[in-house]
């Protein structure tokens, strides 16, 4: 059976994967404990230069299959999608796609004037990914590269690399759209 999923359910499971699950039990903690609880290194959160950041120490480890993940259907002169992948493994039946540092970044024009704010563009993803991601990358337009390149069937080997979503909402036609950040992940 071919089953088709809505790209806002994966934007929805993807954030919720991305969130990571613990699983712990619970136990009371004295007040002295508590009193010796510090919440650092979770989060940091930073507004520099028009650009707001969210980086959260979060892991996430998943092997993920997908007939297709389709994202960014718009005319850029050519109608079209800006990524189409199928037949999609992340990770392996062996080895997980390995995700830490979560990041999320966004960047405004006239960030400290409400009546003429602009979202220029938006980044999601994680900073550090180790494994594999597997498709028949029917259409990939990737950060630093032409949009929409047709790339085949491919293997990402990722180590210690950025896989980043970036939608760009400014800048001229062959600037926006939505675009992948794999770092120095390269093909096998």
């Amino acid at each position: 059976m071919n089953k088709k999923i809505s790209p806002i359910i994966i934007l929805i499971l993807l954030i919720f994967g991305l969130l990571g699950v613990a699983n712990a039990d619970m136990q009371k903690m004295s007040d002295d404990e508590l009193s010796n609880c510090r919440a650092v290194g979770f989060s940091e959160f930073t507004l520099q230069n028009q650009i707001a950041t969210a980086e959260f120490n979060i892991h996430t480890d998943t092997y993920t299959e997908m007939d297709s993940m389709k994202m960014g259907y718009w005319d850029n002169g050519n109608m079209g999608w800006d990524q189409n992948w199928e037949s999609v493994d992340m990770g392996s039946s062996t080895d997980d796609l390995n995700m830490n540092n979560f990041i999320m970044q966004a960047e405004f024009e006239n960030i400290d004037d409400p009546s003429s704010r602009k979202l220029k563009s938006l980044k999601i993803g994680y900073k550090d990914v180790t494994g594999t991601i597997s498709a028949d990358f029917k259409s990939l337009s990737q950060s630093g590269n032409s949009a929409r390149q047709n790339k085949g069937q491919q293997t990402y080997d990722f180590d210690k690399d950025n896989l980043i979503l970036e939608v760009n909402l400014d800048g001229d036609i062959d600037e926006k759209g939505i675009r992948v950040d794999f770092g120095d992940a390269q093909p096998q």
